[in-house]
């Protein structure tokens, strides 16, 4: 508390005492009062804290339209929607941004009630959400969210189990076509997208994303110093060839058939038990939707292939003795 005279900057002729300490001030005054004294204190707080924050905006908002004038306006737009909503995942409704996820791929946000269904892989927004005055979300099997991740493009093979692996492959792929597509919608010019792509060069790199300009520029991903180091670069591996089907071989006589919930893999010949739940198998563990994933199949002593236990069709893509998707085919043994 400063004396009615002072004056801030101090001015000829005003008071240059120091300020009252606010011990002095509740010593002096009654408890009514010292209430009053700390309300306009908070007001004021306040108000400087709202000047410096504008103050900081109109920095950082010039310092934008000085880029924006520097790079073009084409260049800092898609600049700005490349990291804001495509390298930063987010709910396709609130906006809300999200890392990772654990369990099933269907999303139901819970940010602030907005209760949006999306499927986890291509954000697409399948609906819900809490209604007016609830609190609690639906969450059934048979939704649109969930009927939308089993027809989903980027779910083909994949079902509705995270297993932690093909998320950064997903993302990847959706990343890289929303950016090309943002370079080739936004930019006029082969100049202003690798404009943009020299810019992001460091957020692409920490990502692994290689990305095709139209106009013949390409971001790839720099190699590690150990890497860039090496004089010579290890050949690439061969890409893994399917297996032959398998073919169960006739029983002999005299030995009894297998009862019918013993069937053998149509990938690698094991013999797998069925004890419940609907047709769908992978081999060496449960089924994808109920949580299988190639890493436990392997540890279960099977080859991870998906196939309809009454059929022995195969699940996901392919045929039999070929990986269910492309993503298999490095845990093939």
């Amino acid at each position: 508390l400063a004396c009615p005279m002072r004056t801030f900057p101090p001015t000829e002729g005003s008071c240059q005492a120091p300020c009252f300490d606010d011990r002095v001030v509740a010593k002096k005054v009654d408890e009514q009062t010292y209430e009053g004294y700390q309300q306009v204190r908070i007001k004021l707080l306040e108000a400087k804290l709202a000047r410096e924050a504008d103050a900081e905006m109109e920095k950082k908002l010039a310092a934008a339209i000085k880029r924006m004038e520097a790079e073009g306006a084409n260049v800092f737009k898609a600049q700005k929607h490349i990291v804001d909503d495509i390298l930063t995942m987010r709910c396709p409704r609130c906006r809300m941004a999200f890392a990772d996820w654990d369990g099933c791929n269907a999303l139901y946000c819970t940010y602030a009630g907005c209760g949006c269904n999306f499927c986890a892989l291509c954000l697409k927004d399948c609906g819900g959400g809490a209604q007016f005055g609830r609190r609690d979300l639906q969450r059934r099997g048979d939704d649109e969210v969930h009927r939308h991740v089993s027809q989903c493009e980027y779910a083909k093979g994949i079902g509705h189990g995270n297993d932690g692996r093909v998320q950064s492959q997903v993302w990847s792929q959706l990343r890289r076509r929303r950016v090309e597509e943002c370079l080739r919608d936004t930019c006029e010019t082969a100049e202003e997208r690798r404009k943009v792509v020299a810019n992001l060069q460091k957020q692409f790199d920490a990502l692994g994303l290689e990305i095709a300009v139209p106009g013949g520029a390409s971001a790839v991903p720099r190699p590690t110093p150990s890497a860039a180091s090496s004089s010579t670069a290890p050949p690439p591996a061969p890409h893994a060839q399917p297996r032959p089907a398998f073919v169960m071989p006739a029983m002999p006589d005299g030995v009894p058939e297998l009862p019918p919930n013993i069937k053998a893999c149509p990938a690698c010949g094991i013999l797998i038990e069925k004890v419940g739940g609907d047709s769908q198998i992978m081999c060496g563990c449960e089924a994808k939707p109920a949580g299988g994933t190639y890493e436990k199949a392997l540890k279960g002593g099977g080859c991870g292939h998906m196939f309809s236990f009454d059929t022995l069709a195969p699940a996901g893509v392919g045929r039999p003795g070929e990986p269910a998707n492309e993503r298999q085919i490095r845990f093939m043994r």
